[in-house]
């Protein structure tokens, strides 16, 4: 995935890591951005699971200072193109997601690990003292109403 200079997501595909790259255009062409991530939507991450594709990202909506940036999550279809509006992951809620008075949550990736857990992970790049810079992480899996975690 990429962040234009309109700072909106889009997708390349390429059948070779160094290219040629053809352009798919934005995700969210064709059923509009959420006030949400209105202003940007910056990190995108493209993976498939279960033989879907999905595609997360750092979205903000430009005005909402105190909100600041929200993961999210958006399933795709075969032209890479969002299918329904995108699900909030995470806010920056808590005191030690800010920098410089500004909620950040960031960088959202999907990883596997060796043990088969499959989550989200996210940065947070915290100003307060004794919180260091890190990740936090989203559990994949069924709600927690059906079985999950």
């Amino acid at each position: 995935g990429y962040k234009d200079n309109t700072n909106m997501a889009g997708v390349c595909v390429s059948e070779k890591v160094n290219g040629p790259w053809i352009n798919l255009g934005h995700v969210f062409k064709n059923i509009g951005r959420d006030s949400w991530h209105r202003f940007e939507e910056a990190d995108a991450a493209i993976f498939f699971y279960e033989g879907y594709s999905y595609m997360t990202f750092a979205g903000w909506d430009g005005r909402d200072i105190s909100k600041g940036q929200r993961v999210g999550i958006v399933q795709l279809d075969k032209q890479m193109k969002a299918i329904s509006p995108a699900t909030i992951l995470v806010e920056a809620l808590e005191p030690w997601q800010k920098r410089n008075d500004n909620s950040k949550v960031f960088n959202p990736v999907f990883l596997k690990d060796n043990k088969g857990k499959e989550r989200i992970y996210y940065s947070h790049n915290p100003s307060v003292p004794g919180i260091v810079t890190g990740w936090g992480y989203v559990e994949i899996g069924k709600p927690r109403g059906e079985g999950g975690r």
